[in-house]
């Protein structure tokens, strides 16, 4: 099985939308992520990513699987203070789960991440209590838990706790 990492373009907006439109895929994700998921909103999307990654406030991959769009990496880079930490998310459409994918593609995103970006020293990952394979995913791609901020996200009404991963520059392997 290939896994290649490469920016989004116009032609991922129709499988995008079709993978991202699934309330499984949904559920943990941050509420930005429209759901239902319309081809309209992949569109959306992947000309925003375009323009903050000319901007130099993001950087989006999508992950592909034997050439197959199968989900999306996202680095979204701090400024002030925090100019020197990026949050990392991802998700991978649901065909593509349990088979290893999502550890292998985050491990090459943030490899990536740390070579184009030198001035960046710490990614980290925030994730919802009940996923606990993203939080499997993160472990697998070198990622440390280091806290878990009680009942500080709200999702569906509900108070949730939040998990942080994270990596530094100096361990990444």
């Amino acid at each position: 099985m290939e896994i290649l990492l490469r920016p989004l373009c116009i032609q991922d907006a129709v499988p995008l939308a079709k993978m991202a439109d699934n309330e499984n895929v949904y559920r943990y994700l941050r509420d930005r992520f429209p759901s239902p998921y319309l081809p309209e909103h992949a569109l959306s999307f992947i000309q925003c990513c375009r323009e903050n990654e000319e901007d130099g406030m993001s950087m989006v991959r999508g992950v592909l699987v034997n050439h197959k769009l199968a989900g999306v990496m996202e680095s979204m880079f701090h400024i002030d203070i925090d100019s020197r930490n990026a949050e990392i998310g991802y998700w991978l459409g649901q065909q593509y789960w349990g088979q290893g994918i999502a550890a292998k593609a985050l491990h090459r995103f943030c490899t990536e991440v740390f070579s184009t970006h030198p001035e960046i020293w710490r990614l980290s990952a925030s994730i919802l209590a009940p996923n606990t394979a993203s939080m499997r995913v993160a472990e697998k791609a070198g990622f440390h838990e280091e806290a878990v901020l009680r009942q500080a996200a709200y999702k569906r009404e509900t108070l949730m706790d939040l998990h942080i991963f994270a990596v530094l520059r100096n361990q990444w392997r």
